[in-house]
């Protein structure tokens, strides 16, 4: 049927599953991240590099599932470290492909930072 599937990161839904670009990349890519332990990283970092996001606010959904996925798995911390690495290093799915990686790689590392010193910014 037309209903999202229940391991797919919440309740099924009624009605259509959203088939846009961004919805489809970032079932993927969930269906990847569920999946992701130390054994599967390798075949789980090739399968997310054929993703393909249209635009600059689709990858920073992207980046904001991997980083809300690495938080609720703490005991799996460095294997998310490990495919964002690869993702990065490799990934090519925008039309920007030679830039691709490296705007994956700058959000990354802008979302931690503001991340992490949200907090330091509160005290003040």
């Amino acid at each position: 049927g037309n209903r999202t599937p229940a391991s797919g990161g919440g309740p099924p839904r009624l009605g259509m599953t959203p088939t846009d670009p961004t919805s489809v990349a970032l079932r993927e890519l969930r269906s990847v991240l569920n999946k992701l332990v130390p054994e599967k990283l390798e075949s789980l970092t090739t399968d997310a590099m054929l993703l393909r996001l249209p635009d600059a606010p689709a990858l920073d959904k992207v980046v904001a599932l991997l980083l809300a996925t690495a938080v609720a798995n703490p005991t799996h911390h460095a294997v998310h470290a490990d495919f964002a690495a690869g993702f990065a290093s490799g990934w090519r799915g925008t039309d920007d492909r030679a830039a691709a990686g490296p705007h994956f790689t700058h959000r990354l590392g802008r979302a931690c930072l503001e991340k992490h010193l949200q907090p330091l910014h509160a005290q003040k």
